[in-house]
């Protein structure tokens, strides 16, 4: 191919979601790109190919995709990390193409012509070029037609440390001090060169030469002839004036005044530290109060204070440790006692249970002792306390005893009745009142037919006989 973009990076912003970012420019293999995240604050991390992210389509002319890994919820997903790694809002996503600098283009003596690995190979001369001119943008240089006497410097490691990068007098690269030279006490008559420092004794002021001059007059250097060839670098006397200021502030005794240089009067750190510190003695022994008081509203992990245990209003409320054990809590009497609460267990040591265990639950069922009014009231099963039986269950027997009457005499009737007072079929020796004939009359199941009972003993005989059947 033949190469005509100068394109070797691409940045793109993060957003905290996205994990694919394009990159527009051809790579040969997934380790020639280098992905590297810039802060907000510009910190730069270069990240890890395959562990943070996957590159797609090295070898395209059009370029790829950096795909950053997260949590896809699929561990053998290529994309997946249990580490979400998607460049979050704020951060830049980096691109470079970053070659190693070889090349691994090997000829064969007459073996044909390799044309596409020779392009191949001049390509990548080209990228490599691309790169380093890339890096070389971003370098510090001279114009073209700026030049130096010298661009090289000998001076050892020892003599450059804790120096700073310079120019000299010549405008040549030089090493120097950080500030400058300091020339010690001020004198006349005296070379000083740009970045001299120089202490004026009267006032004990430092101050940096600015054009290089022969000194001449006298201190101080703020009235001297040369008074515009040096810059305060340090105001000793207005440091003084601070220092005792600042010690003014700083320990002047409690409850005790000070005046500054500049007539301003106030109280020092010492006096509103001891002050702060009475307060954080009075605040501490106010959240004491608080605590209590609150640990008296809702603690529930034992005891708020012992001889005698006390419990919170929350743990008599809602349960809480010690509290179910001793007496228990609003919550364990209104629905059952236990670590969860249920009908059936004890609330106290006394064998008590909750207001609903004795509405509804099914406390010695079938033996004597406590029994819920729901059990009184409904259960059918056997006997409540092994005694007695349920208020339905009573009803019940009652309700089944009325229906083996009402199935054996019907009542008063016009006709002879074909089902009884149920609607069910007719049993054997059911009697009705026959209103039309003023007659007793008892079914024979047998000859499926009514029969009149006539009066006499043997009469009175067959009714009780049919009734007691």
């Amino acid at each position: 191919m033949s190469v005509s973009s100068t394109n070797t990076k691409k940045s793109l912003p993060g957003n905290g979601t996205a994990h694919s970012f394009a990159y527009d420019f051809k790579i040969f293999a997934d380790a020639d790109l280098q992905v590297i995240v810039r802060s907000a604050t510009g910190v730069e991390t270069v990240k890890t190919l395959n562990t943070h992210y996957i590159v797609t389509n090295a070898g395209s002319e059009s370029g790829g995709n950096v795909l950053f890994k997260f949590n896809t919820g699929n561990s053998s997903d290529a994309h997946f990390s249990s580490t979400d790694q998607r460049p979050q809002s704020g951060e830049t996503v980096v691109m470079a193409r970053n070659l190693t600098l070889t090349q691994g283009t090997d000829y064969i003596a007459n073996d044909p012509f390799p044309a596409e690995s020779h392009e191949d190979a001049l390509d990548r001369l080209t990228f490599i070029a691309q790169q380093q001119q890339e890096e070389l943008d971003r370098a510090i240089k001279s114009s073209v037609g700026n030049t130096f006497t010298s661009s090289e410097f000998t001076i050892s490691a020892t003599d450059r440390a804790n120096k700073v990068f310079a120019f000299d007098g010549s405008g040549d690269l030089s090493i120097t001090q950080e500030l400058g030279t300091f020339r010690g006490n001020w004198a006349a008559s005296t070379a000083y060169a740009v970045r001299d420092l120089v202490k004026d004794t009267s006032t004990n002021n430092i101050f940096i030469v600015t054009t290089a001059h022969t000194s001449s007059g006298s201190e101080p250097l703020t009235t001297n002839a040369n008074s515009a060839s040096y810059t305060l670098l340090v105001d000793a006397a207005t440091a003084t004036t601070a220092a005792a200021d600042a010690e003014k502030l700083a320990i002047t005794a409690e409850d005790s005044q000070f005046t500054l240089s500049g007539g301003t009067q106030g109280f020092s750190a010492l006096h509103h530290a001891a002050k702060a510190a009475a307060s954080a003695t009075a605040a501490a022994n106010a959240t004491a109060d608080v605590t209590l008081a609150r640990n008296y509203a809702t603690k529930t992990d034992g005891t708020v204070e012992t001889s005698p245990d006390r419990y919170s209003a929350e743990a008599h409320a809602v349960g809480g440790t010690g509290v179910t054990s001793v007496i228990g809590s609003a919550r364990e009497w209104a629905i059952g006692g236990g670590s969860s609460p249920n009908a059936t267990t004890a609330v106290d040591s006394g064998g008590e249970f909750s207001a609903k265990g004795y509405a509804v639950g099914s406390l010695n069922r079938g033996s004597a002792g406590a029994h819920s009014a729901k059990d009184w009231a409904t259960y059918t099963s056997g006997t409540v306390d092994g005694t007695l039986f349920s208020a339905k269950y009573y009803a019940e027997q009652a309700a089944a005893s009325f229906d083996s009457l009402d199935d054996k005499y019907l009542g008063s009737k016009s006709s002879d009745p074909t089902v009884d007072n149920d609607g069910n079929a007719l049993i054997d020796g059911a009697l009705y009142y026959d209103t039309t004939n003023n007659k007793l009359k008892v079914y024979d199941l047998g000859n499926t037919q009514w029969t009149a009972i006539e009066a006499g003993a043997s009469a009175g005989f067959a009714l009780a006989m049919a009734v007691a059947l």
